[in-house]
């Protein structure tokens, strides 16, 4: 069935007709949205790199084999595509990300929304506020999304019960260009994750496959029906009851794989997790800041950050980009936003030579009389840290190397960063409004409902 399934949203691909996000023989990248509200926007977690395998193998796209997350009122969404939502529960979209989600949409990119069950009433709240001009309409099984690249004449299938409501897709139209694609009742991403998810017993997986008429399995073709009925298979179960030699002899490898993959052997691997190629820490303060200390105060904090997940991932970088802006909603003040690189000689892991550089970078870019907001550092030009070229005249200090491993160590193990470095303000470590933080019941002991 996950074969059946698993087309339907490829056709959606060909609503994204923006090119300045899709070009010419590159590599696109497809993302999974992370929102606000407590909904499980992680669910289904094998279901979209399967997807990207399926797509890349037979309808020969380039997209990027990692499944990427993006959050709705970041500047990466428009790096994407395809954004693919999901979830149970609540969501919530601040106005920001709603107006970030719209320019999105109205540039070029494209949404699917699954409903996987409990999240209607919220998604079509939050909608509201990206859209509040339109409405959604449920598509006829006549429009091109049911049939640009695979039939489905009778609309969405019906992967989870649920309520027994039937499945239905339901359209955002913006200028006449869908926009955003909302599959109801019908919970796509759970027919497109591994088989070993659910774990369906046996008997229920041949009860389904001998339910399935031949023509009915993807992939199996007008000319491919005609000879495997001449072989007397007019089910899916009568595909996988063939030899595996005949199989790959008779016709191609790709039969072969879904003649595998009906009888419940996986054939789509899923990538080992991959380190990343830059690594960001970037906050809004608490307050804006007028003065160079307190703003090289929070550049080391940053700075830090960026050197602790380099080091956890065995990464040193060989660039630095220190950014700097002033609030942007505060119309009536002088604006200001810069940034700077800075080029290493020798590639470091280390919080002292990061950080040293990033504070060196932000006084050359700050400007006074500039009330600033928003700071940020981003270390890239990642290599391994016990693998990468050596310079002959310049060198990290080798004294750095068993300092960091104590530091984190030390922090590991007491947690709340005791560690840190001269410049850092010791009592607080991320400076932010948060007086609407919900209290942490189950995670933090000092927060634990108390009962007089």
């Amino acid at each position: 069935m996950k074969y059946i399934l698993i087309v339907l949203t490829l056709a959606l691909f060909s609503f994204v007709p923006n090119k300045s996000i899709l070009k010419p023989n590159a590599t696109y990248k497809i993302a999974k949205l992370k929102y606000n509200g407590g909904g499980d926007w992680y669910s289904n977690k094998t279901s979209l790199p399967n997807l990207i395998e399926f797509c890349n193998e037979n309808l020969r796209t380039q997209i990027a084999k990692d499944e990427e997350v993006v959050e709705v009122g970041s500047a990466e969404l428009f790096s994407y595509p395809f954004v693919h939502m999901t979830g149970h529960g609540n969501v919530v979209f601040s106005s920001q990300e709603a107006q970030n989600l719209r320019n999105y949409l109205i540039g070029g990119g494209f949404l699917h929304i699954d409903d996987n069950y409990g999240m209607d009433k919220f998604v079509r709240l939050e909608m509201k506020k990206v859209f509040p001009e339109l409405d959604f309409i449920e598509l006829p099984y006549s429009h091109d999304v049911y049939s640009i690249n695979y039939k489905f004449p009778d609309g969405l299938p019906k992967i989870h019960e649920h309520d027994g409501k039937p499945a239905q897709g339901f359209g955002l139209l913006y200028e006449g260009r869908l926009v955003c694609f909302y599959s109801y009742e019908s919970d796509l991403g759970n027919g497109w994750e591994d088989s070993s998810i659910h774990n369906d017993p046996e008997e229920k997986r041949i009860k389904a496959l001998k339910w399935i008429k031949i023509e009915s399995v993807w992939g199996i073709g007008r000319g491919l029906q005609k000879r495997l009925k001449l072989k007397g298979c007019k089910t899916a179960f009568d595909f996988t009851q063939l030899s595996d030699d005949w199989v790959r002899k008779s016709f191609s490898i790709t039969e072969w794989k879904l003649k595998k993959d009906l009888e419940g052997i996986p054939t789509l691997k899923l990538d080992e997790i991959k380190t990343k190629r830059a690594i960001a820490t970037t906050r809004s303060f608490e307050y804006t800041y007028s003065d160079i200390d307190n703003i090289k105060e929070r550049i080391s904090t940053f700075a830090t950050s960026c050197a602790e997940k380099l080091r956890k991932q065995e990464s040193s970088c060989h660039m630095i980009i220190v950014m700097l802006s002033s609030d942007r909603h505060k119309k009536q003040l002088q604006q200001h936003r810069a940034s700077k690189v800075v080029k290493l000689s020798y590639p470091t892991d280390s919080s002292l030579t990061i950080c040293k550089h990033a504070v060196e970078a932000v006084s050359s870019i700050f400007k006074k009389g500039i009330k600033y907001k928003r700071a940020g550092v981003i270390v890239t030009g990642l290599v391994p840290t016990y693998n990468h070229q050596l310079h002959i005249f310049e060198h990290e200090n080798p004294k750095h190397k068993p300092l960091m491993t104590a530091i984190d160590g030390i922090n590991k193990k007491y947690k709340d960063y005791k560690i840190k470095l001269g410049n850092q303000d010791l009592e607080r470590t991320w400076k932010m409004r948060q007086e609407r933080l919900s209290p942490r019941y189950t995670t933090n002991i000092k927060e634990i409902i108390t009962v007089k």
